[in-house]
């Protein structure tokens, strides 16, 4: 019996089976053969390995795409279909197989982060393994305003550059500086025959020295990344290095970050949101960022900027005639940094926050008032991570604004290191009331071995204690602040502390508020009180100094229109509380006349009450008009008699013999303009002070 033929069933390496039928009798060696032989099907082919990656260059690319990639490995042939190669799941832009080994492909769109790609080759997809990785990040170009610059830079024009431009400066010192969060940033440069080289700066710490030379020049070159890193803010700065050779450019087109970029990178000195006090001076320098630095050296002199953030460094000038300046960071206790130096170096970073918690922040720099005649601060530039917001301005009020509501007994003294050369002090009882509206307030003040200690309290709350005491005299120390505040309306109220030595003092130089003192009328009790003390201190008669507007009140505010020249109403607008913080009081036009004698104002419609060459009483009067009787007649009369008459003159004084009746006398109704029938009006309170006071014979010009 012949042996029989026989179907042998086998595997293919891709898993399916195969049947191949063997010719002739079945025995042992073919048995074996099909047991060994990996059998296909009649007319098939034998497949290929599967495709394999073995690089990816470069590894990482905008999320916008358009990167060129060259994918290396092996089982590249046969490619076909749009989805043959794919990052992360998104197929390629497009690819082009060069060989077996090789593919060049061009990303596609992809949201931020590290992906696989894949190559697909008869159905079979390439195994994921850590050489296929690419990274999509988001890539911010050099011209993006939170970049910060800093020396001369300007802007090539070139099709091959990222957004058709790159940033280049062949300046010594100049860099750029990217604050980031995120894990990652990576560094595109155009290189060349043109450019040098460059120093770079992770944290503020020198990472490496990037040689940007090049035989051609290429762009869009990922020339130096932070690598991987922990979660959070981090900044990088990329300086010219002084090994560059003269006329080699720095370059930067763009940088890619796996984050997002944050704040707004420097700071010049110039910007419009810092808010300065006092006097500075730009000066010009070449080494100095931007080409200028601000400078002071007097009593007074600050720079406050607020920002959104975590981190801020102060860039200034050092040298010779620097000398040292006070810093604080939100309202904490200040700091005294030396700019000194024996030569002169610009864009030094003498001063940082250190990392904050994210949030509003403020840091103050001032002048000290220790400084040697002469020497100066400077200003910069700052370093920010995190946005600037606007400062209020700094407004330095001196211990004399009549807008400070004292209380209690307290005298002035005289000192050339004091805040407009004196400050105020008072023991037991002595209290100060300020009313602001803005963001904060500091008080200044000044220490010494009389002083002992004061109670501060803020829009009512508890107070707190200030100790004054010192071994020696300091003067414009900020003793206390009230820190940020919402911006609004606040109260600060200062005391004399119950538990100070007998015979101590509490003092008052100035206050720096960002805001302003009260312009507009309130319509509060304290308010009324120092315009009623403003205006006895003026002359004016505004009865006592109680806080109440009544008739007296509004008679002495017509008075003091009157004489200021503005509209007569009686009303304390803001207008006129802006005029009574500076205005003087009213001086005699008669100099060397006999004690006493009065002055009569026909223009203005004030009666002078003088003696010893000086203006003691300002009252508002109402004198003849044509219209109902008499024009007032000019001339130097003189008291000739008076009576004590109640109807119709109220305490005459008359100024001209008998029969004639013209009189300085009381009347009920005073109005702001001539309406008399040719006497001189006065009010019936101002007349029962002035009367007695007028002898007999008392010279009278009126005019």
């Amino acid at each position: 019996m012949a042996p029989a033929s026989a179907v042998v069933s086998a595997e293919c390496w891709w898993g399916k089976p195969v049947v191949r039928r063997l010719a002739g009798p079945l025995t042992l060696a073919a048995l074996t053969l099909a047991a060994l032989l990996v059998l296909v099907p009649a007319g098939a082919a034998l497949a290929a390995a599967p495709p394999a990656i073995t690089a990816v260059a470069p590894s990482s690319g905008p999320t916008t795409g358009g990167t060129t990639v060259l994918i290396t490995g092996t089982g590249f042939k046969g490619l076909s279909g749009t989805s043959a190669v794919s990052f992360g799941g998104t197929d390629a832009a497009s690819y082009t197989v060069t060989s077996e080994t090789q593919i060049t492909v061009v990303t596609p769109a992809h949201g931020s982060g590290a992906v696989h790609v894949t190559v697909t080759a008869a159905g079979v997809p390439s195994s994921n393994t850590s050489a296929d990785s690419f990274t999509f990040m988001t890539r911010y170009d050099q011209t993006d305003s939170r970049f910060g610059y800093s020396g001369t830079w300007a802007q090539f024009s070139t099709a091959s550059a990222w957004k058709g431009s790159y940033g280049r400066a062949s300046t010594s010192g100049a860099s750029v500086t990217i604050t980031f969060s995120g894990t990652r940033l990576d560094w595109i440069a155009m290189k060349g025959t043109t450019t040098g080289i460059a120093d770079v700066y992770l944290d503020d710490v020198r990472k490496k020295t990037i040689d940007l030379a090049n035989p051609t020049a290429v762009y869009q070159q990922n020339v130096w990344s932070t690598g991987d890193l922990t979660s959070g803010v981090h900044r990088v700065r990329i300086v010219r290095s002084s090994a560059s050779a003269s006329g080699k450019y720095l370059t930067i087109d763009a940088v890619d970050v796996l984050g997002s970029i944050v704040g707004t990178g420097r700071i010049e000195q110039t910007d419009t949101r810092l808010a300065y006090a006092g006097n500075w001076a730009t000066i010009s320098a070449t080494g100095a960022s931007g080409g200028s630095h601000k400078q002071a050296n007097t009593s007074g002199a600050s720079v406050t900027v607020d920002f959104n953030g975590t981190y801020l460094a102060w860039i200034a000038a050092k040298g010779t005639t620097l000398g040292a300046a006070y810093v604080s960071l939100d309202g904490a206790a200040a700091k005294r940094l030396d700019l000194s130096a024996t030569t002169v170096a610009y864009q030094q970073k003498v001063w940082n926050t250190g990392e904050l918690a994210p949030g509003d922040h403020e840091v103050k720099i001032w002048w000290d008032t220790a400084n040697a005649a002469g020497k100066y601060i400077s200003i910069d530039a700052f370093d920010l991570e995190g946005s600037l917001i606007q400062a209020y301005p700094v407004t330095r009020y001196e211990q004399t604004d009549p807008r400070l509501l004292y209380a209690g007994t307290w005298s002035t003294f005289s000192a050339a290191s004091a805040s407009g050369g004196n400050y105020k002090a008072a023991a037991s009882g002595g209290s100060v009331k300020v009313t602001f509206s803005g963001t904060r307030l500091e008080w200044i003040a000044t220490l010494g071995p009389a002083m002992g200690t004061a109670d501060v309290s803020l829009d009512g709350k508890a107070a707190v204690t200030i100790p004054l005491h010192s071994a020696g005299d300091v003067y414009q120390e900020m003793v206390w602040s009230t820190g940020n505040l919402a911006s609004g309306k606040h109260a600060v109220e200062i005391s004399w502390n119950g538990g100070s030595a007998s015979g101590a003092y509490i003092s008052v130089d100035a206050f720096d508020v960002w805001g302003t003192l009260p312009s507009e009328p309130d319509g509060t009790t304290e308010q009324a009180k120092w315009v009623e003390q403003r205006l006895s201190d003026l002359s004016y008669r505004p009865g006592a100094i109680d806080g109440v507007f009544d008739s007296r009140t509004r008679a002495a505010v017509i008075a003091f229109q009157k004489w200021e020249g503005m509209t007569r109403d009686g009303v304390v607008s803001s207008a006129v509380l802006n005029r009574l913080q500076t205005a003087s009081r009213p001086k005699p036009s008669r100099s060397g006349a006999t004690n006493p004698w009065i002055e009569v104002n026909k223009t203005k419609q004030v009666l002078l009450y003088c003696k010893n060459g000086a203006v003691v009483w300002t009252l508002p009067v109402s004198t003849g008009s044509a219209s109902v009787g008499i024009v007032t007649p000019s001339g130097t009369f003189s008291v000739v008699r008076k009576t004590l008459e109640t109807n119709p003159r109220y305490l005459p004084l008359y100024i001209l013999p008998s029969p004639s009746v013209l009189a300085i006398h009381g009347y009920p109704n005073v109005p702001t303009y001539p309406a008399s029938h040719g006497c001189i009006r006065t009010c019936l309170w101002d007349e029962d002070a002035l009367y007695p006071l007028i002898p007999v014979g008392t010279k009278v010009y009126v005019y």
